[in-house]
């Protein structure tokens, strides 16, 4: 199966449409499966379980796990002691 990869998609993603995760290790051997798949580029996915692969195909569903940058913006930044304020961050006792 060939599927081109989309924003925001990780090599899982694309692998997981093929039906198992397994099928990450036959996408190419020159790849990291680490590294952001080439946004536009396709790739040849190996069909593992062909009724969730049917299921992705046949509900359109193309995963993209990556965070966003509105997704970025809203996580509350850990700044470490630092930022920790008495009687604010922590109450004494």
């Amino acid at each position: 199966m060939e599927i081109f990869a989309l924003e925001g998609q990780s090599f899982l993603d694309l692998a997981i449409q093929g039906g198992a995760l397994e099928s990450i290790f036959e996408i190419d051997p020159n790849i990291s499966i680490t590294d952001n798949p080439v946004i536009g580029e396709k790739y040849t996915i190996a069909i593992y379980t062909l009724p969730i692969a049917n299921y992705y195909q046949r509900h359109i569903i193309e995963p993209a796990t990556a965070l966003s940058e509105n997704d970025l913006s809203i996580i509350i930044p850990d700044d470490g002691i630092g930022a920790m304020i008495i009687e604010n961050t922590f109450i004494i006792r």
